[in-house]
């Protein structure tokens, strides 16, 4: 494996005690891999079988995000905004190719043809079809968050959308936009004690997915508990 550097941004400041304004900026990270290839297909026993050993290069980019956020106290109430965009568009997310690649025919009538004749078969092939992230824009995320803060208690709730990055409408990898609420407390039982419960909900818009749900919407729930002990 060979990857590029990669830096982190970031900066914080407080124009007022009660004020916080924040931004990060994540480059992008390249994992560049090589490995070997052997794959085998068989076409039945009239036409055969056909074997390939290759030198494999597999890109997967971790994209680019910029962040930018604001937390505002109102006495024992904060609200949190977050804005973020990822750099989908100008990433490898998962493309793949092979180079000095040999083949060979096994049985039936590919056996007949030579190792070249089968290679300009399968070269033909176009594999921008199939890559993960082709075609993928960059997204924006928003995220509205409220705590209260109790004597021995916080209660949190959120919302946020997210942009999904894959095209809609055509084959691929299925995604939606996403909405999403969030429900939680904390609860202190003593000095050293904390306990949690938090419930949120995603519900996918892929009316305009070409992969559909029966009526256009998908859900998710999950329920989450948590346990604090300090020593």
């Amino acid at each position: 494996m060979a990857g590029g550097g990669g830096y982190n941004l970031a900066l914080s400041i407080k124009p007022t005690s009660s004020t916080t304004i924040s931004t990060t900026y994540r480059s992008k990270r390249a994992l560049n891999m090589k490995g070997d290839l052997k794959a085998l297909a068989k076409m039945g026993n009239t036409v055969g079988s056909a074997s390939m050993n290759a030198d494999l290069k597999l890109d997967a980019d971790l994209p680019a995000i910029f962040n930018v956020a604001l937390a505002q106290d109102f006495g024992r109430i904060r609200a949190e905004f977050v804005y973020e965009r990822t750099f989908w568009s100008s990433a490898d997310i998962f493309k793949f190719g092979y180079v000095n690649a040999q083949f060979k025919g096994i049985g039936g009538i590919l056996s007949a043809f030579d190792s070249s004749y089968i290679a300009g078969m399968m070269n033909s092939a176009d594999y921008n079809a199939v890559y993960y992230g082709q075609g993928w824009k960059d997204s924006n995320a928003y995220r509205l968050g409220l705590s209260y803060f109790g004597d021995d208690h916080t209660f949190m709730l959120s919302f946020a959308y997210d942009e999904t990055p894959t095209p809609q409408g055509v084959f691929g990898i299925p995604d939606a936009n996403a909405f999403m609420f969030g429900l939680g407390l904390r609860k202190r039982l003593s000095e050293s004690v904390d306990v949690g419960l938090a419930y949120s909900l995603a519900v996918k818009d892929n009316r305009k997915s070409f992969i559909q749900s029966h009526d256009g919407w998908g859900e998710l729930h999950l329920v989450t508990a948590g346990f604090k002990y300090l020593f």
